[in-house]
């Protein structure tokens, strides 16, 4: 039996794992303003003083100092008497860094931010955080904000592009499939990886017209255009036939069940025998071992799914029944080491 010395030691770490958790949203605040403000772009050109630096960018001498205080205690910034600097951990949130975590930074706190202030309202009635929030539904917002839709897709390249799309590109098997289809797949950065890795290899892009000039720019930039092409249309409605193999990589979970429902049924119709699908997502109750992070950032993706879009990450049986009314079978599943990324590979039902 516990004494009660031991007791008060347990007592105090649960409260302060507890006050820990609480804390962290003070962090999130104070890095998104100093990103917002340009202070580590700043720094990255001169050391200054907050001053100085207050005086340079038009913000708040005092205010500034308690934020830079505040980046210096958890190792953001370096300090030699009143002079602040960059320090290595915080490179990521400069615009030289050219990081997805600074552009996700940004993101997080003019769009996710308002909306996780409505998870109560969310919470007590279901209705979306997002348009709480804003107003508007997250595409129909994005469609009449241009500037809040290019952080959207600047983020969403810089996260496809450094922190996915290298392991992607090496996991998926392509069960010798010589043309490949990348259903919602933006402007080509999947399909152009595939053509670069596998010589035997065409990949085309299906996506909505919009995404044909940066699309067809990205192809030809990297001399692919023989093997390489982007078609335009709208995957409620039909997906081109004639591929061994599509894929559909975090698209899924942007939509209700009865969108994505209809996104897989296109997809059902256009495989000609003897076609796959492989469908690339989250998957809530994957298993862990030796995975990082730890399983609570899945979780965590979800929320933030659910306040944000439509839809959410989903569970295994949850695509089996998706599969199913879209006439599809799911045949195998295997999981990435990046946690929120499993290949749940789908074939049309006999």
């Amino acid at each position: 039996m516990p004494s009660n010395d031991e007791e008060a030691v347990s007592k105090k770490l649960i409260d302060q794992h507890v006050y820990d958790l609480i804390q962290s949203a003070y962090t999130a605040n104070v890095l998104y303003a100093l990103t917002k403000a340009r202070v580590f772009d700043q720094l990255l050109v001169k050391p200054a003083s907050a001053d100085a630096l207050a005086a340079d960018l038009g913000l708040d001498a005092q205010a500034l100092q308690a934020l830079l205080q505040f980046a210096h205690a958890i190792q953001l910034l370096k300090r030699d008497g009143e002079v602040y600097s960059v320090a290595r951990r915080a490179f990521p949130l400069a615009e030289k860094g050219k990081s997805w975590l600074r552009s996700y930074l940004l993101l997080w706190g003019e769009q996710l931010n308002p909306a996780f202030a409505k998870l109560p309202e969310h919470l007590a009635t279901g209705a979306n955080a997002f348009e709480l929030a804003h107003g508007k539904r997250i595409w129909d917002w994005y469609a009449s904000d241009p500037g809040q839709n290019e952080l959207f897709v600047e983020y969403m390249a810089g996260v496809t592009n450094q922190a996915h799309l290298p392991v992607v590109i090496e996991e998926l098997a392509l069960h010798g499939a010589s043309r490949v289809l990348a259903v919602g797949g933006g402007t080509g950065s999947l399909a152009c990886g595939l053509v670069e890795r596998h010589a035997h290899v065409r990949a085309d892009v299906y996506d909505q017209p919009s995404n044909s000039r940066n699309a067809a720019q990205k192809i030809a930039a990297r001399g692919l255009s023989e093997r390489c092409a982007f078609i335009g249309g709208n995957i409620f409605a039909s997906v081109p036939a004639g591929y061994e193999l599509y894929t559909i990589k975090h698209v899924l979970h942007d939509w209700d069940d009865a969108n994505a429902a209809a996104i897989l049924r296109c997809i059902a119709r256009a495989m000609e025998p003897g076609a796959r699908l492989t469908i690339v997502e989250g998957l809530l109750d994957r298993p862990f071992e030796g995975v990082e992070p730890e399983p609570g950032y899945l979780h965590a993706r979800n929320i933030e799914q659910r306040l944000w879009t439509p839809g959410r990450v989903r569970t295994l049986p949850e695509f089996e029944a998706l599969s199913a009314q879209a006439g599809l079978r799911i045949e195998q599943v295997t999981h990435s080491r990046i946690f929120d990324i499993s290949y749940i590979r789908c074939a049309p039902k006999d």
